[in-house]
């Protein structure tokens, strides 16, 4: 059995204001994101920092409040509570279980976990091993009392797991990247997938979600591939044909395959599914066919993502941007841009305005040709201005345009035949800026900008 102990502690809330999307620029601290939990209206989101720090972000007022401080142990995971006033904390050998409206919190010690989900039945934790043979434990969130074991006799090593819509059953992803279906009693597992072959270290997975129906379930795996199964019979509907391997290199600074999937989302309607790696790539997967039809580059590391429940939104974090919100119209393009809410900007009015954007140039595009990459340059007074830089590979002018996240400025330019532009947009926060550009309407790229000042020329250097 494994000991429990309580400790009661208040903590002080603390409301910080902050600016759109980001945290203070540190690359590599202790602040970096490690894990995200949306709430589930969407309107809240857990954030779980590499120094064991959790805080909460009200996405709507623009507010953070810290609910557990620096801990050497770490954040693996969080879950909400259903009525939004609950957060679990899933750390090294330790569960913390916080009430975000009495500001108190309890811990409770555990195994190695690396899941967590919080159904009707308790708080579930699960662990692919690492410490015990107990896969899986359900504790009671008012007692921190165990109600449910199970170990690996009965249950697989769990690497993630996911509650369907309709609350009744719970998809697992294992270490091995098998995927088995239980029900939310934990009574009986429904499906499960046949034994996988090949590498299976890299077999593995951190990403699993459920459609809105209930009928497919998606996985990202460790090797880059993101696979839709069909959840009667969990027979593969399709294996999204992603070529990892062109994205395997191995990052110092991560320590992981690079190519390896942080998370997975359907679109509302079910036909695409959205991925996102570790090494800043978003794509967009027809769902049946598995055809990729979008490809952005990010242009940096994620430790952490999550799409919000109605995949309206994209929450990463990174080593070069602590955190940034990603709207789906940058992933989705059938989702019609809407204005985005920030401490300083408010919408007055309640109708959708449709964006249009307008290159200086028309041009017949080849049927193959390299988009364009943008990134940010060095400006002369980051906090009034920022600098882009287009790159241009192909062998002809590229028309493009431009679109700053938050406060709808735009702009269009010319990307010269294998060389590059730049251009300016005015800062809207401090920290982080987001600019998109297009090419005929479609999205080419998106990049982050943070406070990085051009250095000052040495007399006589």
């Amino acid at each position: 059995m494994t000991k429990k102990h309580f400790v009661a502690i208040i903590t002080v809330v603390i409301m910080l204001v902050v600016t759109q999307f980001t945290f203070a620029q540190a690359e590599h601290q202790p602040s970096d994101i490690v894990t995200f939990a949306w709430s589930q209206t969407g309107t809240q989101l857990a954030v779980g920092q590499w120094d064991g720090a959790v805080r909460v972000w009200n996405v709507q007022q623009d507010t953070f409040m810290s609910v557990l401080p620096p801990t050497p142990l770490g954040v693996n995971a969080l879950a909400w509570s259903p009525d939004e006033k609950f957060i679990a904390s899933v750390r090294w050998n330790n569960l913390a279980i916080s009430n975000l409206v009495t500001h108190e919190h309890f811990e409770i010690d555990t195994e190695t976990d690396y899941s967590v989900l919080w159904t009707s039945q308790g708080i579930v934790i699960g662990t692919a091993g690492i410490g015990g043979l107990e896969f899986l434990r359900v504790f009671d969130p008012s007692t921190g009392q165990i109600q449910l074991m199970l170990d690996s006799a009965k249950i697989t090593a769990i690497n993630n797991f996911s509650l369907s819509n309709n609350q009744k059953q719970v998809a697992i992803i294992s270490n091995v990247g098998g995927v088995f279906v239980w029900d939310a009693n934990f009574s009986e597992q429904q499906a499960r997938t046949q034994s996988v072959s090949g590498d299976v270290y890299h077999a593995g997975g951190w990403a699993v979600t459920w459609n809105q129906e209930g009928t497919k379930i998606a996985t990202g795996h460790e090797n880059g591939l993101v696979k839709v199964w069909d959840v009667a019979n969990l027979q593969e509907s399709s294996i999204i044909p992603l070529v990892w391997e062109q994205n395997a290199q191995l990052s110092e600074t991560l320590g992981y395959n690079m190519s390896s999937i942080r998370a997975v989302a359907f679109s509302t309607d079910g036909s695409e599914v959205f991925s996102i790696a570790a090494d800043g790539t978003l794509r967009t997967w027809d769902t049946q066919t598995g055809q990729l039809l979008r490809d952005i580059q990010l242009g940096e590391s994620i430790y952490a993502a999550a799409f919000s429940p109605d995949s309206s939104q994209l929450a990463i974090g990174g080593s070069v941007t602590q955190m940034t919100l990603i709207p789906a119209h940058i992933y989705d393009p059938a989702v019609i841009p809407t204005p985005t809410p920030t401490a300083t900007f408010t919408p007055t009015s309640t109708s959708t305005p449709t964006l249009t954007l307008t290159p200086s140039l028309t041009l017949t595009l080849p049927a193959k040709f390299d988009r364009l990459r943008l990134s940010p340059a060095c400006s002369p007074d980051p906090a009034t201005i920022r600098v882009w830089r287009v790159r241009n590979l192909n062998p002809f002018d590229f028309p493009f345009t431009w679109e700053v996240q938050g406060n709808r400025e735009q702009g269009s330019g010319v990307a010269p035949a294998n060389g590059e532009v730049t251009f300016t947009t005015k800062t809207i926060h401090p920290t982080a800026n987001v600019v998109r550009i297009f090419v005929q309407g479609k999205v080419q790229d998106v990049s982050t900008s943070t406070s990085t000042q051009c250095p000052t020329p040495t007399p006589g250097g």
